[in-house]
């Protein structure tokens, strides 16, 4: 959505940010720095025609095979179900229809075949378990030279790593939905991963087309730990009187692409919900409780047609929901908790402050090593609307006492889920 500049701007200092033209050159350079490296990271060794496998035909697996046919690889997309892989290769004629210069794909049932390729993706279920008995049985059919990686956006990449015994060239590979689209790959590095199963990495990302932004294994790497405080702060918001409606119109006019919430219906609740269930919860950081509540109440997402929103069978695109209301009502009163009229400015304010000071402590912490490849990665893959230059771009443009002075309008929720000074780097997400 277009950002409208004039009276009807929002007010405080983040929701009154305008579009910065030195933050966006400062965007640009750095995805050209990203897309440079993956240039210059084309491993000579290497051959001229990668030999890629994808393991797991699901939507994400299918994308990214699609992405990779589009840039002239040879895929090989695998998986144990038929039905499946035909349904991969319906969609992928379908997105490659009228493109030329596109590789070939091979697809199979036969996980043994993938022995002659030279990069191996699975991407199955996002599960600990099946993931590392996949990872070893993959390990057991390629080359020590082969690169192995997973496709996951949040597991440890070195528990995923432990049953290997080449661990050296495994890392983690977060593609994002959908992969043939999204210009972005975040690139995983575990404790054993070499640097050149990295540079390697980088020169894939590159045949790809892809920016690649190399981040360290922590919890919900980058993007989605981010992510994780966008749309926290937002259902702490709706928990505390705001509708959803409301939230999310607020953070689409000021620039989002798509509000947290809606987004959160196109994941899958369930999904969020159980990922929320597994993180250890800090005193800095509790957990918003009103997505288990849905879920419970079957309200799931868009597949389900019920989710923060209400959704048609046509149309991806939510509308308000009445249930959803006199659930939030419901669950105040069993919480004891009075619901307050929110301005938009602190709706605005408070889940693009929380963005800033977790991309702090991640840099602060060297999970990312410079701003720009944050700000890329939250451009390009999660809708930070570009005009800002991105979240770090946009805290150096608004400056320490801006930030510091719109931390303070909020106490109530700053001492209960910001460390003290939000305009220092903090560690009170490290797990």
């Amino acid at each position: 959505m277009s950002r409208d500049r004039g009276a009807t701007s929002l007010l405080g200092h983040i929701a009154r940010a305008a579009p910065n033209e030195d933050a966006q050159a400062a965007l640009a350079l750095a995805e050209a720095q990203l897309r440079s490296e993956a240039a210059v990271a084309n491993d000579a060794d290497w051959p001229s025609s990668l030999g890629i496998a994808v393991v797991g035909a699901g939507a994400m697996g299918s994308t990214i095979a699609a992405a990779a046919v589009a840039n002239g690889l040879d895929v090989m997309l695998v998986d144990r179900d038929p039905a499946r892989l035909q349904t991969a290769g319906a969609d992928i004629s379908r997105w490659s229809a009228g493109a030329a210069g596109g590789g070939l794909i091979e697809y199979t049932t036969e996980l043994a075949r993938i022995s002659r390729c030279n990069v191996v993706i699975e991407s199955i279920v996002e599960d600990l378990a099946p993931k590392s008995a996949l990872l070893t049985t993959i390990e057991g059919h390629v080359n020590p030279a082969t690169l192995i990686t997973t496709n996951t956006s949040a597991l440890d990449i070195d528990q995923l790593a432990a049953s290997l015994h080449h661990r050296g060239r495994f890392l983690g590979t977060h593609f994002f939905l959908p992969a043939h689209r999204i210009p972005v790959l975040e690139l995983v590095r575990g404790s054993a991963t070499t640097a050149e199963a990295m540079q390697r990495a980088r020169a894939f990302a590159g045949r790809l087309a892809k920016m690649p932004v190399c981040v360290g294994n922590s919890p919900g790497f980058v993007g989605n730990r981010l992510f994780d405080r966008l749309w926290q702060e937002a259902v702490f918001l709706v928990e505390e009187g705001a509708l959803p409606e409301d939230v999310e119109s607020a953070l689409e006019h000021w620039g989002l692409t798509l509000g947290p919430l809606a987004t959160l219906d196109r994941i899958g609740l369930a999904l969020i919900d159980s990922v929320a269930t597994r993180q250890q919860h800090t005193p800095a950081a509790p957990m918003p409780s009103l997505v288990a509540a849905l879920c419970a109440a079957g309200r799931t997402g868009v597949a389900a047609l019920r989710g923060w929103f209400d959704y048609t069978p046509d149309s991806r695109r939510g509308s308000p929901s009445s249930e959803v209301r006199q659930l939030v009502e419901r669950w105040s009163r069993a919480q004891g908790q009075e619901r307050r009229s929110i301005p938009v400015d602190e709706i605005v304010a408070r889940p693009v402050l929380a963005v800033i000071e977790e991309a702090r402590n991640l840099l602060a912490r060297g999970v990312a090593t410079r701003p720009g490849d944050i700000d890329v990665l939250f451009t390009r893959a999660y809708g930070f609307p570009s005009w800002s230059g991105g979240p770090l771009a946009l805290a150096a443009t608004l400056g320490p006492v801006a930030l510091e002075d719109d931390a303070a309008r909020f106490p109530h929720r700053r001492d209960a889920r910001w460390p003290p000074g939000i305009s220092q780097p903090q560690g009170a997400h490290h797990p």
